[in-house]
């Protein structure tokens, strides 16, 4: 996994989570990497947000639509761990 990249959308995470919304759209944080000029590879959305549901980072609904899932990692984030990254 790209340690930078995945710092990159824990930063957008932690910069765009507000508990008061119920949820943050991966496709958000996937759109603001994009903007910034960021290159995401194909899956790598889906392995960064994975890793973080399993170190306890975030917790997540998980995704339905497989190709949603593959580009953006198809999730809703529902919480996130105050000390991510």
């Amino acid at each position: 996994m790209d340690r930078q990249l995945a710092r990159r959308v824990g930063e957008v995470i932690l910069k765009r989570w507000s508990p008061s919304e119920g949820g943050l759209a991966s496709e958000v944080v996937y759109a603001d990497r994009l903007q910034a000029g960021v290159e995401v590879p194909h899956g790598a959305m889906e392995k960064i947000l994975e890793d973080f549901i399993r170190n306890g980072s975030i917790r997540a609904s998980m995704p339905l639509d497989r190709e949603a899932f593959q580009t953006h990692g198809g999730m809703v984030i529902t919480w996130v761990n105050p000390r991510l990254l």
